[in-house]
């Protein structure tokens, strides 16, 4: 019998291509619009959040939504696969806002949005700052992306109750995740952090992002009763925090060609996770004295890895 995990590789594998089509089908026609009812300057915007749509990643969002759809009895795979790229959708979206807010240069082995549109910007000679630019049009090109999200989703030819389901679940979650990023921030700013306050992030953004919103998703799709979406949050709750901490080892001790991400990222900006926590629970007063966050958790991570 094949190894669960190596069953569950196979399965994403199998499901990326299938994803990854049905996406760039359709970002390929927005661009077509805009190229057509606006300006180059348009285009040049929606091909930046293509790039990071279509990139690559694990899909396992868009693989929660579409088993999860199959687990409940669901059985048009082509509405599955339809709603999982449009999870994908908004998960290119938050990726390009979290880019910018963590300051990133990389994201899925290629430049971050922000990047891309800054060096357009060097390479054109256009005027004012380029940074700032950059990081102008990667917002406005990621919200729009959610907006294009969200129509497709109206757009989504099933029942008109299961749209609104959909629809309602998609934006109660999506206010969850912004509550959760905005503590994280926070937490990257206040003076003491305690791991109640990281797991309270792990569960707004992980939990609720990453596992329930994608099972829901695709449980509502197949007519999932209450009860069986109550049995996917309470999963969820536990999968969320152990993706994320795992995902926090691998952002730290990974490789970044396999990550596709700096291992650095982190720890420059001083994001608190888990790892974080513990490690300053384990320095002695003069790394926990340090003026800077950064430098402070990198000796920190470095002595106790």
């Amino acid at each position: 019998m094949e190894p669960l995990d190596q069953k569950a590789y196979s399965m994403l594998k199998t499901l990326q291509p299938q994803v990854e089509d049905v996406l760039n089908t359709f970002l390929a026609k927005q661009i077509a619009e805009a190229e057509d009812k606006y300006t180059p300057h348009s285009k040049l915007s929606i091909e930046a959040l293509h790039d990071i749509s279509v990139r690559g990643g694990k899909r396992l969002r868009a693989a929660f939504v579409h088993y999860a759809y199959q687990m409940l009895a669901g059985t048009d795979t082509s509405h599955s696969l339809e709603l999982a790229a449009i999870i994908e959708l908004i998960h290119a979206y938050l990726l390009v806002e979290d880019d910018f807010m963590d300051v990133s240069a990389t994201r899925r082995g290629g430049p971050t949005a922000h990047e891309i549109i800054k060096k357009y910007h060097v390479d054109a000679r256009l005027k004012h700052d380029s940074t700032h630019f950059g990081n102008a049009i990667a917002v406005t090109a990621g919200i729009m992306g959610s907006h294009m999200a969200m129509q497709w989703l109206s757009e989504l030819n099933v029942a008109p109750e299961t749209r609104v389901a959909l629809a309602q679940n998609l934006n109660r979650m999506l206010v969850v995740t912004s509550q959760g990023q905005i503590n994280d921030v926070f937490n990257e700013s206040l003076h003491q952090v305690t791991e109640k306050d990281v797991i309270n992030v792990l569960l707004w953004k992980t939990s609720a992002y990453t596992y329930e919103n994608p099972l829901h998703s695709g449980a509502i799709l197949a007519g999932a009763s209450l009860k069986e979406l109550d049995t996917l949050s309470e999963y969820s709750y536990w999968g969320g925090i152990a993706f994320q901490i795992k995902d926090d080892i691998l952002g730290t001790f990974g490789e970044v060609d396999e990550t596709g991400k700096s291992n650095m990222d982190d720890i420059r900006e001083g994001k608190m996770t888990l790892l974080s926590v513990k490690a300053l629970e384990m320095a002695n007063s003069a790394e926990q004295k340090s003026p800077s966050r950064g430098n402070r958790k990198s000796d920190t991570y470095r002595r106790y890895a």
